[in-house]
């Protein structure tokens, strides 16, 4: 099994991210992220800790704008148009998951196309969905990008199974396919999983449930992006991958943690780079 290392990718792009930050610093323009979180979501909240500490570290102004769960709909998207309005803030994201009572699809086409650094909104959704070009990569489907090339490989005419059918696993897929890949897309209780495996040369999951993916429905050569993300009876925190029956098998795969999530975070913040020298432009 060889592991692919997501924070030496993330460290490459975090490094260019750095570099450019100091031009347009130097061009009189500070990079700037806000970030809308609703609720007590303790891993929410773990994950803008961490996107808040890497945007300090790279010199990029961040700004976290907190509101109870118990916030309405209208004064999330009150919030929200409030963030954009700062002049400082060239990228925003809504963090997911929001309060049950509130319906993320309701929130999004209130963020700025030219802000929308996380590709939420409908139109760029659509956009991205029937492959014509977008302001700004979905950073989680590109982070799986960059894993699977990080092996040498591309996804053309690759046969990849992407199992999880939420959200992520639908931008996933189509990423894949707008790339030249020949998907198949699938719920974790699809009855016929392991046969699906076999003759899959990459294998994407983005479930959220350990050991959905086990050695014994992976052929030799695979590469497996691991996506998922849970914690186990004792507290740690793993992926869909059950990386102990992998041991022997001649395949790539990512580590959770330390595999998709360091560079989605990293190509977040290329993202608000790239908002922030849109801007420049378009001055």
């Amino acid at each position: 099994m060889n592991c692919i290392d997501g924070r030496k990718i993330a460290d490459a792009v975090l490094r260019d991210v750095q570099k450019n930050t100091l031009l347009l610093k130097k061009k009189g323009v500070t990079p700037g992220l806000g970030i809308l979180i609703v609720g007590e979501d303790k891993a929410s909240h773990t994950y803008v800790a961490i996107k808040l500490r890497t945007a300090a570290t790279l010199g990029i102004y961040a700004k976290r704008l907190l509101l109870p769960s118990s916030a309405s709909l209208q004064e999330i998207i009150h919030a929200l148009k409030k963030l954009q309005r700062n002049p400082h803030i060239h990228g925003v994201i809504v963090q997911a998951p929001l309060p049950r009572s509130v319906d993320l699809d309701q929130v999004t086409p209130h963020i700025l196309l030219r802000k929308d650094i996380d590709c939420f909104h409908p139109e760029n959704l659509s956009r991205f969905f029937t492959g014509k070009d977008v302001c700004f990569s979905p950073p989680t489907a590109e982070a799986v990008t960059r894993c699977i090339e990080s092996t040498g490989a591309t996804l053309h005419e690759k046969r990849i199974l992407v199992v999880g059918r939420g959200f992520f696993g639908r931008q996933i897929a189509t990423h894949c396919i707008n790339n030249g890949g020949i998907v198949t897309l699938v719920g974790s209780q699809y009855k016929d999983l392991s046969k699906l495996g076999g003759i899959s040369d990459i294998i994407i999951s983005v479930v959220g449930r350990h050991s959905v993916i086990q050695g014994s429905m992976v052929k030799s050569g695979t590469i497996i992006i691991d996506v998922g993300i849970s914690k186990n009876e004792q507290g740690h925190i793993v992926g869909d991958v059950d990386m102990e029956s992998l041991k022997k098998k001649d395949a790539y795969v990512t580590p959770v943690p330390g595999g998709v999530g360091p560079i989605t975070v990293a190509l977040l913040m290329e993202n608000v780079v790239r908002a922030a020298t849109l801007t420049l432009k378009k001055d």
